[in-house]
């Protein structure tokens, strides 16, 4: 092998070594759907979930029809000791005729392993015609452990019978970590050990 052929088969290992290592402290949280994973997002019998560090990912599927509100949404969540959670981001689409409105009012209440809880922490109002995503409760930063949950308690629309989709991404960071290693210092490690690998490599 030449060493213009060894030389660019290092860096693309040195590259594809820094790719992984980027990838692994990504933090991709808890993924969950009502759909795909057959749970049930019901305030009678709440399911509970226990977030991670990064982006938790939640999916779930309304259905309200001819008028009569079927399906009020909820779930409980737990943040574990040494977490906080940062905020909830949320986006929904349904479809609906031209000149439509819907939304919904949530709520962010205090729970405990038996169920629910009437203390409301926090409440929102979200449009659910839109996948822009929405920041709800926006005074909720910081949130530590403990049980909560998340509450479907209005729907308000001028239309009957659909069906809507929509996701919530709860935001949760440690509360106390080492310093954070910057992205440019193992990259630079990576290409310094290619460099060196490459250097040895020319005086066999």
């Amino acid at each position: 092998m030449t060493n213009k052929a060894l030389s660019k088969k290092t860096f693309q290992t040195a590259l594809l070594a820094a790719s992984l290592l980027l990838s692994i402290n990504a933090q991709a949280g808890l993924m969950v759907s009502e759909q795909d994973d057959y749970v049930d997002f019901d305030k009678t019998n709440p399911v509970l979930l226990t977030l991670e560090e990064g982006t938790n990912t939640i999916s779930g599927v309304a259905i309200n029809f001819d008028g009569r509100a079927v399906d009020y949404d909820s779930f409980m969540f737990e943040i574990l000791q040494g977490f906080s959670l940062k905020s909830i981001l949320f986006s929904a689409f349904a479809e609906a005729p031209a000149d439509s409105t819907m939304s919904a009012s949530y709520q962010l209440v205090k729970a405990s392993k038996a169920g629910l809880a009437e203390d409301v922490i926090s409440e929102s109002n979200a449009d659910l015609l839109s996948w822009d995503t929405q920041n709800l409760f926006t005074d909720i930063a910081g949130l530590g452990a403990g049980i909560y949950g998340f509450h479907t308690s209005e729907y308000q629309k001028n239309f009957e019978g659909r069906r809507w989709r929509y996701t919530l991404e709860f935001e949760v960071e440690a509360t106390t970590s080492p310093a954070p290693v910057s992205a440019p210092g193992p990259l630079a490690l990576m290409f310094g050990f290619a460099a060196l690998l490459l250097k040895r490599r020319r005086k066999v």
